[in-house]
């Protein structure tokens, strides 16, 4: 009797113990519970978050829904598209003397769909939900939304051109000068001469082409398409690649002749081949 009496604590502890374990294993995923919530609570109310609710709703303010602007908004989307602007570069290549300009040009392009390929499968932001779904020509990933792609080629081949101009100024000037210190004088001359006639056709032309790239990338918001700070982006990006292939790239002018040469004679051997 002594030992039953004595082993009636020992199960009693036991089942108290066990009683305890539920308690205790409650607690711990109370506590972990509050501590995901808080995190979750630090995530959406935090200074990005914060910064991307303000973008979706300038970009709504900015959207405009407008069926008589929206043929106008496609085809400045058009104007930007990478489709039109490679192959009108590759077949000005192989048609005309500006090789190492075109090669560039190209290499520019090139760079800018593997730069925007890779960040958009990177950051894999959904476009606006108010997008309409009918892009010219997509690939998978341009259903994401950072950055604009449209926005990061205008803006390369606004720099493009800007670089260009600057170019032609300072060989323009170097001209005249040259010209001045040995032709005679002549008081038949123009009103302006050749040099500054041709100075404002560069700048006219660097104004177009900057003043184009602006109003196609607002327009990609008016047009549902991105939110403001994938076009922002974009417009850094595109900088940025043009800065590359100025200081890393750039493919002289011997090498894009011969590359010109070898293209044009792969393209004869193939006609006389097969043609």
């Amino acid at each position: 009797m002594k030992a039953k009496s004595g082993s009636a604590p020992s199960r009693s502890a036991t089942s108290s113990t066990d009683e305890d374990k539920p308690t205790s294993n409650t607690a711990t995923h109370a506590h972990t519970r509050t501590a995901h919530d808080a995190h979750n609570s630090r995530k959406t109310t935090g200074v990005w978050a914060r910064i991307g609710r303000a973008d979706k709703a300038m970009s709504a303010r900015i959207h405009t829904g407008d069926t008589f602007m929206r043929p106008l908004l496609v085809a400045l989307e058009f104007s930007g598209h990478g489709i039109p602007w490679i192959a009108g570069a590759v077949v000005a290549f192989l048609l005309t003397a500006h090789s190492e300009l075109l090669a560039n040009l190209l290499a520019g392009l090139a760079l800018d769909l593997v730069v925007v390929g890779l960040v958009k499968a990177i950051v894999r932001r959904p476009r606006p939900s108010y997008n309409v779904d009918d892009m010219f020509a997509t690939v998978s990933v341009d259903r994401f939304s950072f950055p604009s792609g449209h926005t990061t080629r205008v803006a390369m081949l606004a720099a493009f051109v800007f670089f260009l101009a600057n170019v032609g100024l300072e060989s323009q000037t170097v001209m005249e000068a040259a010209n001045t210190a040995t032709a005679p004088t002549s008081s038949s001359s123009n009103l302006l001469p050749a040099f500054v006639l041709s100075i404002i056709e560069m700048v006219n032309i660097s104004l177009f082409v900057i003043v184009w790239a602006v109003v196609v990338a607002i327009s990609r918001v008016m047009l549902g398409r991105h939110h403001v700070g994938d076009v922002a982006a974009g417009i850094v990006i595109g900088v940025a690649q043009f800065l590359v292939l100025r200081h890393f790239i750039w493919i002289p002018a011997h090498h894009a002749t011969y590359m010109q040469t070898t293209a044009l004679d792969t393209i004869n051997t193939w006609k006389a081949s097969y043609l």
